[in-house]
């Protein structure tokens, strides 16, 4: 507890105060956000986290992503309207819905495919240099 006025105007000062308030917004920011939307291919959960995608499910229902998201994020909260979400989810979305499907997959297989397909997408697309690194170009 503050001892002394001096202590008390030290806890409760401006500066103080904003950089309590920056770190809290830096630390809020910085939690993956969700959002459970609809694609031609049916529900999509999308998870983002640092700035980048890094969950893309794809399911039968909503019911079935939520409890895929309490098994594998539990700790994500929903995006809402964030601007900070949308600005990626809604490339996410219309990754998802051009994306081609193989004949050969099944409609189980249809999901994961997908999803580790767009999430490779963005990957490679951020981190793309050009350079050659061993056999590939990354």
């Amino acid at each position: 507890m503050c001892s002394s006025l001096a202590d008390l105007h030290r806890f409760t000062s401006l500066g103080r105060l904003s950089g309590l308030v920056a770190a809290a917004s830096h630390a809020f920011l910085k939690r993956p956000r969700y959002a459970i939307a609809p694609t031609v291919h049916g529900p999509a959960l999308i998870v983002i986290s640092d700035g980048k995608p890094s969950d893309i499910v794809l399911g039968d229902d909503e019911r079935a992503l939520r409890a895929y998201l309490t098994g594998h994020v539990p700790h994500a909260a929903p995006a809402g309207s964030m601007p900070v979400f949308w600005d990626i989810g809604i490339e996410v979305l219309i990754a998802l819905d051009e994306a081609v499907v193989p004949n050969g997959l099944d409609r189980e297989a249809v999901g994961p495919w997908l999803g580790d397909t767009i999430l490779r997408r963005f990957r490679d697309e951020r981190t793309s240099s050009g350079e050659p690194t061993g056999d590939t170009r990354h």
